[in-house]
């Protein structure tokens, strides 16, 4: 099936239309989020030259875009009866949620838009002009609550996996509207405390240079993750015990599994072509870059050149 989705749909994906046109048959599952972040990245001019003209009006239009996403999403998980929770089930429903209520960029914007409003502020506090000292007790406070709403976010999700829960339309809904919104408040709530200086070891963790190179590989482990647990499931023949050494060996097998894979695609694909655009965009970066790198290596070399030029 999904070979033959390839077959048909490969174009969506370039073209950065994969959760809107056959959303489906898509040929990639998770590249739905490139789609989704490319659409966003082109309409970004529309908000951000209101915000660089004038933060009021700016801001009052990144607020009705915020609230437009929310209900649509609220909309359209109630006409079409879409049930709340894992967008992965045994259910035939999976299909419908996943192409009409997780993919499509017009439901899915809030988050992204969340995002764009807490840059903002960060530009705007790096720059000097918006001063926010926080407190100790009131950075207290918000602690409780960006995690408060992070962890409820993740974990609202629990009665509706219930088999006793019996589909309502409106908290269904509201659910699927909200739930990635509050989680995206969250998270913006503690980056905002690690930039005002009350992130304490959280900033410290997140600073860790250890994860710039896991970074790097980051795209890589995106790409190839799920199909790497597909063949995972593809290989099974009889289903497996859920236990706590199961679910563990898993998550470990498919994160070291998918990190050896990012890496190959790094070496292979990513970093070759990043030096190609960099030699296509400067070609006069590469030979500088050489020269550097021979003189900071074998000054002597280039004192015998000199040398051999004035005899």
């Amino acid at each position: 099936f999904r070979m033959n989705s390839c077959l048909d749909n490969w174009w969506t994906g370039l073209l950065y239309i994969s959760n809107y046109v056959n959303p489906y048959r898509m040929c990639v599952l998770q590249t739905w989020y490139l789609s989704a972040d490319m659409q966003l990245y082109l309409l970004s001019p529309l908000l951000l030259l209101p915000l660089s003209r004038s933060a009021s009006r700016g801001c009052l239009l990144l607020g009705g875009c915020y609230l437009a996403t929310t209900v649509a999403a609220f909309a359209n998980a109630y006409w079409q009866g879409l049930p709340a929770g894992a967008t992965v089930t045994m259910e035939k429903k999976t299909e419908q949620n996943h192409g009409s209520e997780y993919v499509q960029t017009h439901v899915r914007a809030a988050s992204w838009l969340t995002g764009m409003a807490m840059g903002y502020i960060l530009h705007q506090i790096r720059q000097g002009k918006l001063k926010w000292k926080i407190s100790k007790n009131i950075s207290a406070v918000l602690w409780v609550a960006a995690v408060a709403m992070c962890v409820t976010a993740v974990y609202s999700i629990a009665p509706f996996q219930s088999l006793q829960y019996s589909y309502s339309p409106v908290v269904d809904s509201l659910h699927i509207a909200v739930h990635r919104n509050i989680f995206s408040l969250g998270a913006s709530g503690i980056i905002l405390l690690c930039v005002c200086g009350r992130g304490g070891i959280v900033r410290d963790f997140l600073s860790w240079k250890g994860f710039q190179p896991l970074g790097t590989l980051s795209y890589g482990v995106y790409l190839s993750h799920m199909g790497l647990q597909a063949m995972g499931l593809a290989r099974l023949r009889q289903p497996l015990p859920f236990d706590m050494y199961n679910l563990f060996s898993g998550v470990l097998s498919d994160l070291l599994l998918a990190n050896l894979a990012a890496v190959v695609i790094f070496l292979s694909v990513e970093a070759p072509f990043w030096q190609i655009g960099t030699w296509l965009y400067n070609p006069n970066t590469g030979s500088r870059t050489t020269a550097v790198v021979a003189v900071e290596k074998h000054p002597e070399t280039i004192n015998m050149e000199e040398e051999k030029s004035s005899l």
